[in-house]
């Protein structure tokens, strides 16, 4: 699986924090995929906003609603 330039900027600029989590491999990752380690690492929720979500902190989430 290739990742994107754009991927890799966003993820190098931020110094990779954790975003993603499998439990069937026990294993945190940065959105690159750079970054792993062993385990549930704390997830870096603003990294995560900014992946998943685009809408401002603090306003009502509807980025999961169909248009």
């Amino acid at each position: 699986m290739s990742v994107t330039p754009e991927t890799v900027e966003w993820c190098t600029s931020r110094d990779h924090p954790y975003v993603t989590y499998n439990p069937l491999l026990d294993r945190s990752y940065c959105r690159c995929g750079l970054r792993q380690e062993s385990g549930a690492q704390p997830m870096d929720s603003e990294a995560k906003r900014e992946m998943f979500h685009s809408h401002p902190p603090g306003a009502p989430c509807r980025c999961y609603l169909p248009r």
